[in-house]
């Protein structure tokens, strides 16, 4: 008799083991559903942002000598340099004062996107991509404030809801009316209706 206790315990074990091995092949499942396949970047899709486009030459065809152009545009280029420099300023100014507008969070980066803007290595660079690597360290609590402030907006506008309706006004709660009141006010819409 010792025989079949031992096989009964025997089956319980192989049950406990292939149910343990079926949830572990089912946690594998949900593993691989969950896991997201990043597809790798390919750099020839990749376009470049700029800021500023590059000057088209001019083409004076064959009045002018080409030579001439050259001396008459370095002349004119060294003239206008104060100017030229004024201008971009104003424009670099405009861009960020437009940037910070759209976006108030980069308010206190303002001054150092202005500089960064205004270099020479960083002047073809977007204003919005300055102004992600200026405030990089404070991206994520940025981007936490923002999402405070949506859960906030959500938040109002939340109502807990009412399960019966009240009566607005005047109206008669017809809950807690008695039936002749009822009956009279049926009798009432129900001519109403013919």
């Amino acid at each position: 008799m010792a025989e079949p206790e031992e096989k009964v315990e025997e089956d319980i074990k192989e049950e406990e083991t292939e149910e343990l091995g079926s949830e572990n092949k089912e946690e594998e499942v949900v593993e691989e559903k969950t896991e997201e396949k990043e597809e790798p970047i390919d750099p020839d899709k990749i376009t470049i942002e700029t800021r500023t486009g590059e000057d088209e030459p001019v083409d004076y065809g064959k009045e002018i000598d080409p030579e001439d152009v050259k001396t008459i545009g370095t002349i004119v280029d060294k003239q206008t340099a104060g100017l030229k420099k004024t201008l971009q300023e104003t424009k670099d100014r405009q861009e960020v004062d437009s940037f910070v507008s759209e976006k108030p969070e980069f308010l206190k980066y303002k001054s150092t996107i202005l500089k960064y803007v205004q270099h020479s290595a960083y002047n073809k660079v977007p204003i919005s991509k300055i102004a992600s690597m200026v405030a990089g360290d404070d991206l994520i609590a940025i981007g936490a404030k923002r999402e405070r402030e949506a859960q906030q907006k959500a938040d109002a506008t939340k109502s807990g809801g009412s399960p019966v309706r009240k009566p607005q006004g005047e109206a008669k709660d017809w809950t807690k009316a008695s039936k002749q009141e009822f009956e009279a006010q049926r009798l009432k819409i129900l001519q109403r209706d013919i």
